[in-house]
């Protein structure tokens, strides 16, 4: 059996409630914000306490203000059957800066518009990656836990993760599954970075991952933002060891009597050594990722292209392709370069 190898380990979302009084002037600033960008049917830039952010045309959940900033999303309510604030910030902020850092920049940018902030955590999700933790299909009759639900999933016949328990019960749901081809899918390159030189791209990577909804996290007595940061390896180690074990199977009919398996033993207890990498990384990440998705249809549309152009060579289509740009740019009463700040805009917020 290969080398079990942890390649990260830590948190991987802290989404966090903020209640106090938000200024009733920012709210009817925000209004009129979301009003435009219904006219528009596309986000407007705003100003949040020197913050640029942008405001959606839509809702986030029961929140009617919907605010994208480069690190996150941010909702904002005037109801007072809800907290006045809802942070979901994005995995790559919490890995580029870390989770203390990430949690620190939205409630100093929430605190700027409210009084008597209280930030608690919403929901958490703790996490270890391995490569080494091999997995089959037929491993599923060997986990036990809490969970009444378990999910199996496999693509072209490859076992790509197993699901124990529901979130929408906001308690606790578990995860395990191929971190490596979510990547591949998704274009998030930084994940590389993250892992480091320990990495080895021939080789499957398993993550096990716990999420604590609102209810669970008030079950483990975790209230504030920074309860969760300051206990969020004590979380994972009571999720892998209380809610869920992998064990080995032996000729006892009661499962709970099996011994925990050697991998999951391992599994149990990650470093949860976090580290930060860097804004600049995991944006050359993500742009790498969008890039080798979008260039086989780019590719693509330049052959179609040059064959309707009549091109011989890559370097004649090149040739062409600007004029025909600017004639387009008449034509559809848009230029190259908004239709650029908006591809911009929206690789910023994915």
């Amino acid at each position: 059996m290969p080398a079990l190898t942890e390649l990260a380990s830590g948190i991987d979302a802290l989404y966090m409630s903020g209640r106090g009084d938000v200024s009733e002037a920012l709210l009817v600033d925000l209004k009129a914000a979301r009003a435009a960008a219904e006219e528009a049917n596309e986000a407007v830039p705003f100003d949040l306490g020197g913050v640029e952010v942008r405001v959606e045309p839509r809702s986030f959940g029961r929140y009617p203000y919907r605010l994208l900033t480069d690190h996150g999303l941010v909702g904002i309510t005037s109801s007072a059957a809800l907290p006045a604030i809802r942070v979901q910030p994005k995995s790559e902020h919490l890995h580029a800066v870390g989770p203390a850092a990430s949690a620190a920049w939205f409630t100093d940018l929430a605190a700027g518009f409210t009084r008597q902030l209280r930030m608690t955590a919403s929901r958490l999700d703790v996490f270890s990656d391995w490569q080494g933790f091999e997995l089959e299909v037929e491993n599923r009759t060997h986990f036990v836990g809490r969970a009444k639900r378990l999910d199996t999933h496999e693509e072209d016949g490859r076992l790509t993760g197993f699901e124990f328990g529901r979130r929408s019960t906001k308690t606790v749901a578990g995860r395990i599954y191929d971190k490596s081809l979510d990547v591949a899918n998704t274009g998030k390159l930084w994940w590389h970075d993250k892992w480091g030189s320990a990495y080895d791209p021939r080789r499957q990577v398993f993550r096990v991952e716990f999420e604590f909804g609102r209810k669970g996290l008030t079950q483990y007595r975790v209230d504030t933002a920074q309860d969760a940061l300051d206990r969020a390896a004590d979380l994972y180690l009571t999720a892998s060891t209380e809610w869920l074990s992998q064990r080995t199977p032996i000729s006892d009919a009661t499962r709970s009597r099996w011994p925990v398996s050697e991998s999951w033993q391992r599994v149990q207890r990650p470093s949860f050594a976090a580290s930060a990498i860097g804004l600049e990384r995991v944006a050359e990440g993500k742009g790498t990722g969008a890039l080798r998705r979008l260039l086989p249809y780019v590719m693509g549309y330049l052959a179609s292209y040059g064959a309707a152009t009549g091109a011989g060579s890559l370097d004649d289509l090149l040739r062409t392709l600007p004029g025909h740009a600017r004639d387009y740019e008449l034509i559809s009463g848009m230029s190259f370069q908004d239709r650029l700040d908006r591809a911009h805009r929206r690789l910023r917020s994915a």
